[in-house]
């Protein structure tokens, strides 16, 4: 999550030169540094290009290990209704076969 809000930043510090090379600011708004074309493409290139090489990858692997996880706590969930479902049907067995005493 922090690396989202770090890449969000990062993406809006671009916002303005793009801004001003649509007419919608005017130039004398921003600081000279932001307004260079130098600076809003290696913005662009490192939110287009970490994000889409290296973040999404990762986070595929992550949601891999939470799959994975999910399925060991089903397997474990399943086991242990069943052997509550062994249980019961032992207890039944048992109350019918000593209805008498009750």
């Amino acid at each position: 999550m922090t690396c989202f809000w770090i890449f969000c930043g990062l993406s809006f510090l671009s916002l303005p030169a793009v801004l001003v090379l649509a007419g919608v600011i005017p130039e004398t708004w921003i600081p000279a540094p932001v307004r260079t074309f130098g600076f809003s493409l290696l913005i662009a290139w490192i939110c287009q290009n970490f994000i889409q090489l290296i973040l999404l990858p990762a986070l595929m692997v992550g949601q891999n290990l939470q799959n994975q996880a999910s399925d060991v706590r089903s397997t474990k969930m399943f086991e242990n209704v069943e052997d509550i479902r062994v249980a019961t049907k032992e207890i039944q067995i048992f109350l019918e076969k000593n209805k008498s005493h009750f």
